[in-house]
């Protein structure tokens, strides 16, 4: 069993791609398996943002909603 996260260093802003071993007693305390440096870096909350009350058709409503007010018909 393996755990997979990402880990970014806000300073040199870099990402790196990072495998855990958690099966076994103590195998997470020995550090990971493999870090891969990312070639760009990767900011919090890029993969996903949630916001309470928010649904992405709401979203999509509003933004067609939006949109269909500012496209100028009279051309």
């Amino acid at each position: 069993v393996y755990l997979i996260t990402l880990v970014e260093n806000r300073r040199e802003l870099t990402t790196d791609l990072v495998v855990f071993d958690v099966e076994g007693s103590g195998s997470l305390e020995k550090g990971p398996v493999v870090r891969i440096p990312l070639p760009t870096y990767i900011p919090p909350g890029l993969h996903g943002t949630f916001v309470e009350g928010l649904s992405f058709h709401q979203r999509i409503e509003d933004e067609i909603t939006t949109k269909a007010h500012t496209v100028d018909i009279s051309s």
